[in-house]
């Protein structure tokens, strides 16, 4: 046998074994993976701390701690107004507080928590139009019309006073 043959014979074996693993990558392969399902946080609106941890969905430490991150965020960034008048137009009548440096700033109201790994929370204030609900820094509106949000029973009262 020469060498070329037994190189062409060796080359066709080879290509005899390897052809079907070749295939097998292309095309469908059986069953599709579905794509990873996405896990959505829980989004609720507490009034304070012992709110948020009556809840049983953060632990009362989580909760503290979060409430106490959300008061320094409306302490540094809220509005600040020189008199009454001006933040009342702004926020609406009964939503002011006067601040230690004499100015005039929202009220704070509740606190926007979603319940993920960590957990987070925002401060919000009165809403500023006739849907029943709250705004937050930004002025994004958090109504209770909102299906995605969980009010507990005294953010939900607090809206009603």
């Amino acid at each position: 046998m020469s060498r070329t043959s037994a190189a062409q014979r060796l080359a066709g074996i080879a290509s005899l074994v390897l052809a079907p693993l070749s295939l097998a990558s292309c095309g469908d392969s059986g069953a599709a993976t579905p794509p990873p399902t996405a896990v959505v946080a829980e989004r609720l609106v507490f009034i304070s701390v012992k709110d948020c941890a009556e809840s049983n969905k953060i632990e009362r430490a989580a909760c503290e701690a979060i409430i106490d991150e959300a008061i320094a965020r409306h302490v540094a960034n809220a509005a600040s107004f020189t008199s009454t008048k001006s933040c009342e137009t702004a926020e609406s009548a009964d939503h002011c507080e006067r601040t230690a440096a004499k100015a005039y700033r929202p009220r704070l109201l509740a606190f926007l928590v979603t319940a993920s790994t960590p957990p987070t929370a925002v401060p919000l204030y009165a809403a500023n139009g006739g849907d029943p609900g709250f705004h937050t820094l930004e002025g994004k509106p958090i109504l209770v019309s909102d299906e995605t949000l969980t009010f507990s029973k005294l953010a939900s009262a607090a809206l009603e006073q």
